[in-house]
C-alpha cells in the first residue's frame, strides 16, 4: 500500500499538460493529477487469494488509462501476492484536483482461507497550503483484522 500511494504522489507530483501546440508569445500551465479509480481489483476475486499466493499479470495492472487506475499510477507488483489490492479515488478522470480530494489504498487478505480477511487501508488527501495544493498521505495504515 505505500508503494501505491508513493506512486500517487509521484503522478501528483508531475505537471501534465494537453498535446496541444502552444501558440508563439503564449504560455500553457501544467497541471497536476490525481488518479481516478481503478476500474477493477488485483486480483478481481477474493477467493484468488484464499490461503494462497496469486500471480497477477502485467495486463491487470495495466488497466485503464492515463488518468485513471493501475495505468496512471503504474503501479504492479511482478512478485506473487497474498492481498487483493483496489485503488479509489474521488476525482473526476481527466479533471484537476481540488482541496480535499481524496484516494483510498486497499489491501485485503485471507491467509488461512477461512473468508475473514485482514483489511488495510492507506488513506491520501490533497490540502492548501499557502495557496498551494499538496497530496499528502496519512502516516499509519488502518488495520482491521490484521492477524487473518
Amino acid at each position: 500500500l505505500g508503494r501505491i500511494a508513493n506512486d500517487a504522489g509521484i503522478v501528483y507530483s508531475g505537471q501534465a499538460m494537453a498535446g496541444q501546440i502552444i501558440v508563439i508569445g503564449q504560455t500553457r500551465v501544467g497541471s497536476q493529477i490525481l488518479c481516478a479509480t481503478a476500474s477493477s481489483e488485483v486480483p478481481s476475486t477474493l477467493t484468488d487469494i484464499a490461503a494462497a499466493k496469486y500471480q497477477s499479470s502485467p495486463a491487470e495492472w495495466s488497466a485503464d488509462n492515463i488518468n485513471t487506475g493501475w495505468a496512471c499510477l503504474k503501479s504492479s507488483l511482478s512478485d506473487p501476492q497474498y492481498y487483493q489490492y483496489n485503488y479509489e479515488s474521488d476525482i473526476v478522470a481527466g479533471t484537476a484536483p481540488a482541496a480535499d480530494n481524496t484516494y483510498t489504498a486497499t489491501a485485503l487478505g485471507d491467509l488461512d482461507g477461512d473468508a475473514v480477511y485482514s483489511t488495510f487501508v492507506l488513506n491520501g488527501q490533497v490540502q492548501e497550503e499557502s495557496d498551494e495544493l499538496v497530496l499528502t498521505k496519512a502516516p499509519a495504515l488502518v488495520e482491521t483484522n490484521p492477524a487473518e
